[in-house]
């Protein structure tokens, strides 16, 4: 290929020679020497030759390959039977380069004579095109994910199968800045706050299904997931209450192919199986996508001398199938239906007639939703959605003596939701891309342990969206959202959001806006007492008839706090956000992301009275004032070919403010390990419970293409956190109140094989656990599974 490309350029520089050396004889007006020399460089154009083929690829004629002889002024492109010709070819040698979009370009030497006419039939190869992901969710529109003002990180399906995740919890627990809470499930922290604080998303659509503010993320199978998107920060500009700390989208796909199979099934420690698989199928305009799965485990006990388990055996049952339809060639129809059934069984013991009572624990959950989605596009620059969303959510709790089936309690909850809305994307001239729509919410809410059984609300809201392109590197977004609740006043929610990107491998991310989340059903009508310890738990508009109540019937020892007669109001918050993101070489990535959320009337709950039996009854309150802030940062790094490294960072402050000011007043007391009591010091408090002020993440990987191996090794390393309040002041301010950091190390090996993937794993390598203080740490598990597509 040297030696070819070297005559091509001594040819091209004698033909200029030659032509440069007639023009400047010419003007001198020399004599014979001047024709001669015009001549041969005219000669030299005009012997020619004829070049024909076929481009191809292994499906049939290939369509718009693009076709050039190199160094010369002749290109051509196939048509529709995949044929080609350039007449007129130069004498010579020369390398004819055939391209196309999605295939490998192919460079083939030719030898052109005097008129003569070659025919050349060529096939391309097929191969993969690494474009940037589209992202949806950070503004409700298509974008490229690096070229989104509002940062949005993703987790591919790819990601997920490589790691041998396969509920939700496990995707989510190795992503820097999101930390896992176990607390009636398994939920998220984002920022600095609670899981109740973080909206989880369905295609786009909310998920129900809370209990006590926790969305339990393993309920929800990930095999069926095309991505994971993640926003951080306050969201509520277009998706209203629940995103003041962020937003988690989970992406489905969609049936693409006209026949596919794919199966997958893991064993591990503990007895659990997780089965699934996916048929898709496209005939015409029609498509669908059928998911399956089974995941089931005996749970596991960390401590042998109680007779409840740490966690209980399970089996859940997902069943999700997603239907497309195409009218025209501008209106898509999308249905989405998802079934999700589980049983949990244990034993537990409780103190009864003087000795002890076995209890058998059952517990139901069934979890369904509906969406249908209609998107219209007459034209390029307009697009309309339409959208109709139903989901139900219950459970039912048995507790039944072991030694006669009787009945010891029960508890029965419900939650419906039905959404109805509209979306419309316009392109105004070539800057500005306007989103806006609104739609309509009602809910309501069946329990036994809620006032009068049975409660309802509703939600009316409007959005628009402004993305500016306000210069080739400069991007702006404004956006907003109104919301006008039954029982609250209207909120608006507006956010601004910019992308700068001075330099290709700079870009600066900046952003501020409001985030708010309603006050749940259980704040404000829970009327609860647990029949085995005996605590209660009163809402904020059912307190004070209920204290009252027990007051007369002499069931209190102690008022603590006298409840508040006012309702308790939404919380509110102001979130900024500032990135910086690098790429100084094709090898090095770096991001780093600076937050404060300043929350106001966030809702907490509180002791306000003690029993005659000495347990205490709890309410809930709004806090005044509530800051979390610090940063992450990811870099990720290319030592070489299929060896990557990569390190996650979070530093968390998360305090309240009214406490900080009256520690600085020296206001607040504690009492001493020697039973002294001394004033408490800034030093001294350490911030909200249950978070960590260092977390981060390990990521180490290795893939060999050719033998279709990846090993992954993942570190999640937790800094130590507030757990109890050992002292009765309510705040966080001695070295006892604190659990240690821990590292949890997970392993995993994939091996491919034609169409199958064989996949060992283990989790928890270095077998963490605290029985006492961790329970949802299980300890060291070890997995294998397969998984084929056809």
């Amino acid at each position: 290929m040297k030696n070819i490309a070297l005559c091509q350029n001594v040819h091209f520089l004698a033909i200029s020679f030659f032509r440069h050396a007639a023009t400047c004889f010419i003007r001198r007006k020399s004599s014979w020497l001047i024709a001669c020399l015009f001549i041969v460089g005219m000669q030299t154009d005009t012997l020619a030759a004829l070049i024909t083929g076929k481009i191809s690829s292994d499906s049939g004629p290939l369509v718009d390959a693009n076709i050039h002889l190199a160094y010369t002024q002749l290109h051509s492109t196939s048509s529709d039977s995949g044929l080609f010709s350039l007449q007129n070819a130069p004498v010579g040698r020369y390398t004819l380069v055939v391209s196309h979009t999605g295939y490998q370009t192919v460079s083939y030497p030719v030898v052109t004579t005097v008129d003569d006419t070659l025919n050349i039939d060529v096939t391309l190869q097929k191969t993969q095109i690494m474009l940037p992901l589209i992202v949806v969710t950070a503004t409700r529109s298509p974008r490229f994910s690096k070229d989104a003002p509002v940062y949005t990180s993703f987790v591919t399906s790819q990601e997920i199968a490589d790691k041998g995740a396969v509920r939700l919890g496990n995707v989510l627990s190795e992503q820097t800045g999101l930390n896992l809470i176990a607390d009636h499930g398994m939920g998220v922290q984002v920022q600095g706050f609670d899981p109740d604080y973080t909206l989880i998303l369905l295609d786009g659509e909310p998920i129900i299904g809370r209990v006590a503010g926790t969305l339990d993320l393993q309920r929800f199978a990930v095999g069926n997931l095309e991505r994971i998107e993640i926003v951080k920060g306050p969201t509520s500009s277009l998706y209203g209450s629940e995103a003041l700390a962020g937003v988690v989208n989970l992406i489905t796909r969609r049936p693409e192919n006209p026949f596919l199979v794919r199966l997958h099934s893991r064993y591990a420690t503990h007895n659990s199986a997780d089965v699934g698989g996916e048929i898709e199928l496209m005939r015409g305009h029609a498509g669908l996508l059928l998911f399956a799965n089974v995941n089931r485990s005996d749970g596991y006990d960390l401590n042998r001398l109680t007779a409840e388990p740490t966690t209980p055996e399970f089996t859940n049952l997902t069943l999700q199938p997603t239907f497309t339809y195409q009218f025209g060639d501008n209106t898509d129809v999308r249905v989405g239906l998802r079934l999700n059934h589980e049983d949990q069984y244990s034993i537990s013991a409780i103190r009864e007639n003087g000795g002890e009572t076995l209890l058998e624990n059952e517990h139901r959950t069934n979890d369904s939703s509906l969406s249908t989605q209609a998107t219209w596009q007459p034209k390029p620059g307009f697009k309309a959605q339409g959208k109709l969303y139903g989901a139900h959510f219950d459970t039912r709790g048995l507790l039944t003596r072991r030694m006669n089936d009787s009945l010891y309690s029960r508890s029965d909850f419900a939650q419906t939701y039905y959404k109805g809305e509209a979306q419309f994307d316009l392109l105004a001239g070539q800057q500005h891309l306007l989103t806006f729509g609104g739609g309509y919410i009602h809910e309501r809410v069946e329990a036994d342990r809620i006032v009068h059984g049975q409660q309802t609300s509703s939600n009316l809201f409007i959005f628009a969206q402004d993305e500016w392109s306000l210069h080739p590197a400069l991007d702006l977004i404004f956006s907003s959202r109104a919301d006008s609740h039954s029982e609250f006043a209207t909120h608006l929610s507006p956010k601004i959001a910019t992308l700068f990107q001075p330099i290709p491998w700079l870009q600066l991310r900046a952003a501020a806006g409001r985030g708010f989340k309603y006050p749940e059903f259980r704040q404000r009508y829970l009327d609860f007492t647990n029949p085995i310890v005996g605590y209660s738990v009163f809402g904020s508009t059912t307190v004070e008839q209920s204290l009252r109540q027990l007051e007369d019937t002499g069931q209190i020892r102690q008022v603590l706090v006298k409840p508040a007669k006012d309702q308790i109001k939404p919380e509110q918050s102001v979130g900024y956000n500032f990135g910086v993101n690098l790429m100084p070489k094709s090898y090095l990535h770096l991001r780093i992301n600076f937050f404060r959320n300043n929350v106001r009337d966030m809702i907490d709950t509180a002791p306000i009275a003690v029993k005659s039996n000495n347990q205490r009854i709890f309410s809930y309150f709004n806090v005044d004032k509530v800051f979390t802030q610090g940063l992450e940062s990811e870099i990720e790094i290319t030592l070489a070919q299929g060896i990557e490294l990569s390190f996650g960072y979070q530093f968390l402050d998360a305090k309240d403010v009214d406490i900080v000011q009256q520690i600085e007043n020296s206001q607040v007391f504690a009492m001493a390990e020697d039973g002294r009591s001394h004033v408490v010091r800034p030093s001294d408090y350490g911030g909200l419970f249950n978070r960590s002020r260092h977390s981060g993440l390990v990521k180490a990987s290795y893939h060999h293409e050719q033998l279709g191996l990846k090993v992954t090794a993942r570190g999640l390393l937790r800094g130590r956190y507030g757990n109890v309040d050992r002292n009765s002041n309510q705040i966080l301010d001695r070295h006892d109140e604190y659990l240690p950091g821990y590292a949890l190390w997970n392993l995993t090996c994939t091996k491919r094989i034609a169409a199958f993937t064989a996949q060992f794993g283990v989790d928890n390598f270095l077998d963490k656990t605290d029985s006492k203080n961790i329970p949802s740490l299980p300890g060291r598990q070890f997995y294998t599974g397969v998984s084929c597509g056809f």
